[in-house]
């Protein structure tokens, strides 16, 4: 079997770390985030029982991949039954260690799940975190409008698909300029690599995710579209297990569900809380940048964290630009709901907005 993991589904994580952080290395433990809080909902008769061993791994230090700390410093895992090691491990490496069944459950971009599932591995996402998709176009000072940009150099972290070339090519059309024929496209190895080149005058249009937002705008980079206000749908942050795990440990699976459904909640609901999490996870010392990461991923994050029907084929209509496989792959093979959907019969999720109102 081989993993089509191409390059560009491998560009789209360093798109959504955080800025000026530095992550931990693959493999390690998953960093300490703030002292963990009670949670407020009775134990429930999972937590009486002896506690089921699950490994999972984050692929990059961004926000949402932050939700498996989260869940870990809160006590979710272990409320619902699971006695769990949060690893960091790169996508590239973590779909192959998962694949191997060294890792049960990961976190990563549902490009690269897809990608990978093109290739032929065996895996399936079992529920997402960002739905759409929240990045923004900018230009520097003197660009003020989209008469500016135009002709101009606009940066981007791939050579095709992916979510930040995606997200500046839909919001240059948003302003009525022509991706292909307006701007000149200037390709960089990461997304670091394109803001600092904005930054330094190299390009002068550049789309980012929070919170690289803020440092552009505290450099005086103007906002020439803002695609969050859109909710456009690109299945984005995700997180997945493998078919053979699901099969075998379908009770561990709905376990870890709950508890990530639960740390979503608390997510959008315990801002201070979240926020000191957040600056000890990613080592954020601007209290700007850390607001800015949590009230963008708030605003995303659903209630009920399900893959809507028909989203992914957006995601395989991108990655058949480089991937031909692609264009015949039935996205229904790439996602399992159950998990979700038996919990929202069952009043899980009706059960977490009363505890956490919003």
């Amino acid at each position: 079997m081989r993993l089509a993991l191409r390059p560009v589904a491998v560009a789209l994580v360093s798109a959504l770390l955080i800025a000026a952080c530095a992550a931990t290395p693959p493999g390690a433990s998953a960093p300490a985030a703030s002292a963990p809080t009670a949670v407020s909902a009775q134990p429930t008769a999972a937590a009486k029982q002896p506690l089921q061993k699950v490994t999972l791994s984050y692929s990059a230090v961004s926000a949402f991949q932050s939700l498996l700390t989260l869940a870990k410093n809160r006590g979710l895992f272990e409320k619902y039954g699971l006695d769990a090691t949060v690893t960091q491990v790169a996508t590239v490496e973590q779909i192959k260690t998962l694949v191997a069944g060294k890792i049960d459950i990961g976190v990563t971009s549902a490009d690269n799940i897809a990608s990978a599932a093109i290739g032929g591995a065996d895996l399936k996402l079992v529920g997402m975190f960002i739905p759409i998709i929240m990045g923004s176009l900018w230009g520097r000072p003197e660009i003020k409008t989209a008469a500016d940009l135009k002709g101009k150099l606009v940066g981007a972290p791939t050579v095709g698909p992916g979510i930040i070339r995606y997200t500046a090519e839909y919001a240059l059309r948003k302003i009525g300029l022509d991706p292909t024929k307006d701007v000149q496209w200037r390709v960089f190895r990461d997304t670091t690599s394109v803001v600092a080149a904005a930054m330094s005058g190299q390009i002068q249009g550049v789309a980012v995710v929070p919170p690289d937002d803020v440092a552009l705008k505290k450099a005086g980079f103007n906002l020439l579209n803002d695609t969050l206000l859109d909710k456009v749908v690109y299945p984005s942050g995700s997180t997945y297990t493998s078919g053979a795990f699901i099969k075998a440990h379908p009770d561990i699976v709905l376990a870890y569900t709950k508890a990530i459904s639960e740390a979503i909640a608390v997510y959008k609901t315990d801002k201070e809380g979240t926020i000191k999490m957040l600056e000890a996870f990613a080592k954020i010392t601007d209290r700007e940048v850390s607001e800015t990461a949590w009230a963008t991923l708030a605003k995303a994050l659903p209630d009920v964290p399900k893959v809507a029907a028909g989203s992914l084929q957006k995601n395989l209509d991108v990655l058949a630009l480089e991937l031909p496989a692609a264009k015949t792959k039935d996205p229904t093979t790439l996602y399992d709901n159950s998990f979700v959907e038996r919990l929202e019969k069952e009043g899980f999720y009706a059960d977490l907005l009363k505890r956490y109102p919003r």
